[in-house]
């Protein structure tokens, strides 16, 4: 105890006082300061230098080639491509009635394929199988409501559940999502062959989600959410396995026709602030930044 305390006193008088703490404290502290509000001038400078860089829009059809698919005389719409980029099946009243037709790219022939036989939906009406091999009908009639049909037409057979629509295959082919018509617009995804069902998203009576597909890497499956009647809709992104969804815009308009066109950009059409449109335009899913894309100059928006 005694060694104890003579430590203790020995310690005592080894302690500057708090004055000279201070005092040798006090520049350091200052030069500090300085350095800290240096850096954060610093990083600010950069993050608005690169904020500037990255809002300037890139012409995504700088490069693209266009060629006429169609010369109707009446309404065309509606006109997804297959995987090998062939063939192209659109909804056209060319016939007096909405009809989904099939052509393939530059022959110039088109092929009926539903000849006034089914009705039409407000979202995605038609698209390709996995393989392009068949292409798959909606309707709005509800015991006839999706079927597939062989390419250049052919008997319609049923698919998935019968109160489905949009399916949109996996990148590899495995997997099916596909919106059922009931109330909160759910999400389901399945095999290939329509087994192992699950539900991955359901909305509150009145909600609606539409128009899925499937990122490239096959890691989430982007939709369009919101309030369809008032037409006011965002971009979101959910887990195939499910989980809580992630909205990626904050637009609220009338957002339709999702499609990849590399990794990390997403196409859509939608009108601009103003109702004038639609247009086309792109959303980076890293930035969550939303462009319109630039109309070519002999070709339009």
């Amino acid at each position: 105890m005694r060694d104890l305390a003579v430590d203790l006193k020995r310690s005592r008088k080894d302690v500057p006082p708090v004055a000279a703490v201070v005092a040798r404290a006090k520049r350091p502290w200052s030069w500090m300061l300085g350095s800290a509000i240096f850096l954060i001038l610093a990083v600010v400078g950069m993050m608005w230098m690169s904020r500037g860089t990255a809002t300037v829009p890139e012409n995504l059809l700088a490069n693209a080639q266009f060629t006429r698919l169609t010369d109707f005389g009446g309404s065309e719409m509606d006109a997804p491509i297959s995987r090998d980029g062939h063939f192209v099946v659109f909804r056209s009243d060319r016939d007096g009635q909405m009809d989904t037709w099939v052509t393939q790219v530059g022959r110039g022939n088109f092929v009926n394929l539903t000849k006034g036989t089914r009705s039409q939906v407000l979202v995605r009406n038609t698209g390709f199988s996995y393989d392009g091999s068949e292409v798959w009908l909606s309707s709005a009639r509800g015991g006839d409501r999706l079927r597939l049909v062989p390419l250049m037409g052919g008997v319609p057979r049923p698919f998935l559940f019968e109160h489905s629509m949009e399916p949109a295959w996996s990148p590899d082919g495995t997997q099916i999502v596909s919106n059922p018509y009931d109330d909160g617009d759910p999400f389901i995804v399945t095999d290939r062959d329509g087994a192992n069902p699950k539900q991955i998203l359901t909305l509150r009576a009145g909600g609606h989600s539409h128009y899925p597909v499937w990122s490239p890497d096959g890691k989430w499956i982007y939709f369009i959410s919101g309030l369809w009647d008032a037409r006011e809709m965002d971009i979101w992104r959910i887990r195939p396995s499910g989980g809580v969804p992630e909205r990626l815009t904050n637009l609220n308009t009338d957002i339709r026709y999702l499609a990849f066109i590399d990794t990390r950009t997403v196409l859509y059409t939608a009108p601009d602030q103003n109702g004038a449109g639609p247009w086309l335009w792109a959303l980076n899913t890293e930035s969550k930044l939303c462009t319109r894309v630039p109309p070519t100059p002999d070709r339009g928006p």
